[in-house]
């Protein structure tokens, strides 16, 4: 251990495919790149994804071949046959192809992020090379997947077998401490945005009140509950517009209830912007609403704290409580188009963004650290690779 660096593996179905992917988990790249720079060497397993590739991150890759279609995994709904079929060869594709990337490379840990389908890979690492491994639960894979029976069998079977369990959220982690009977740690999702350049100037126009979601446009994530708040807040000639940041299934949708509306002057959609025009939106808008109908702590959370940009979120996961707790904003029962055009119009009374940041977000902040965080995680996985009864290098030989 001392004389060589620690060697982990991410195991994961979603990893940007390239720079401007602000979707696909755009966390994972800075939290390797964080292990690369405290001295862990890094690589990354997931399945292929149709369209544009180049490079994110300086580290060895294994894209495994599955044959899957164009729909994100996330997406995907077990219960439906076809889909379920799309998991089923997800699954097969993955444990084929992990034990010789992982002998290849000469892993000491394995790191999945999330339980299903990247749990299951190390799972099955484990049991053929020994090669320990570690859970990252992001929200989805036990919020949402752990209530089809089949799912949460398998769910519990992996996490039980895990080495560490980790969470990026409070509740969620209470959550899988309960489907593993064991502890679980918070390791927390962050992107830092880089401030090596200006933040891009944006066409916000500072005489309304502007509003701003950035996110998946999935349902799950309410960007249909905020659309429709917005147009009943138009309605009362209110001088407030909202931008949409992300991208999603729901395109064509949100596209069509703007036009069928009239929404075009109020609502904005951008799709797939730059890091330095995000971080433009973040430093001009007045307030970030996260409407989400199922969610544990969303990455623009910690985003908007370090913007110290003021919120409305939905009483959904950890959200209500860090909300309350620094007293970031306001919060809503998640689904509540009602209460949710009363807040936008409430701020909007208010118009109250703070010139400078304050104690509140910055306490808020440190709890997203991404160096703290990486340094408390590499101390965990350290421990664990010390446990392991044989010397990893020894078993992935043999």
């Amino acid at each position: 251990m001392s004389s060589k660096p620690l060697t982990i593996c991410l195991l994961t179905s979603s990893f940007p495919s390239h720079p401007r992917d602000h979707v696909a988990a755009p966390f994972l790249p800075p939290f390797l790149a964080a292990l690369e720079s405290q001295g862990v060497r890094t690589m990354v397993y997931t399945q292929e994804r149709p369209g544009l590739h180049e490079p994110v991150l300086d580290v060895p890759m294994r894209r495994f071949p599955w044959g899957g279609g164009e729909m994100p995994i996330a997406q995907l709904k077990p219960y439906l046959p076809s889909h379920a079929w799309h998991l089923a060869r997800l699954g097969w594709g993955g444990t084929c192809h992990i034990v010789p990337w992982l002998q290849a490379q000469q892993v000491d840990l394995c790191l999945a992020a999330w339980t299903i389908p990247s749990g299951y890979f190390a799972y099955h690492a484990k049991r053929v090379l020994g090669i320990p491994y570690c859970v990252w639960a992001l929200g989805s894979d036990i919020y949402k997947l752990a209530r089809y029976p089949g799912l949460r069998w398998v769910i519990q079977r992996v996490l039980r077998q895990a080495d560490g369990l980790f969470a990026d959220g409070l509740d969620l982690g209470e959550r899988v401490q309960t489907l593993a009977g064991r502890s679980c740690h918070f390791l927390p999702s962050v992107r830092p945005l880089p401030d090596d350049g200006p933040a891009d100037h944006v066409p916000v126009d500072s005489t309304y009140t502007n509003f701003l979601f950035v996110g998946r446009w999935e349902k799950v994530k309410g960007i249909d509950v905020l659309i429709e708040a917005m147009r009943l807040l138009r309605q009362t000639h209110v001088a407030a517009r909202l931008y949409v940041i992300g991208k999603g299934s729901l395109k064509h949708t949100l596209e069509q209830t703007i036009r069928t509306h009239a929404l075009g002057e109020t609502i904005v959609l951008c799709e797939d912007v730059a890091t330095a025009t995000l971080r433009g939106y973040l430093a001009q808008c007045d307030c970030l609403v996260i409407p989400s109908r199922s969610d544990s702590i969303p990455l623009v959370f910690s985003e908007g704290v370090h913007a110290a940009l003021p919120m409305i979120v939905s009483a959904t996961g950890d959200l209500p409580a860090l909300v309350q707790r620094f007293q970031l904003g306001a919060v809503v029962a998640p689904g509540d188009v009602g209460q949710l055009q009363h807040a936008l119009a409430d701020f909007v009374a208010q118009r109250a963004r703070p010139a400078q940041p304050q104690p509140a977000f910055q306490a808020a902040g440190a709890l997203f650290d991404l160096q703290q965080a990486t340094a408390a995680f590499i101390h965990q996985a350290q421990h664990i690779v010390r446990q392991s009864s044989t010397p990893t290098r020894l078993r992935v030989r043999a």
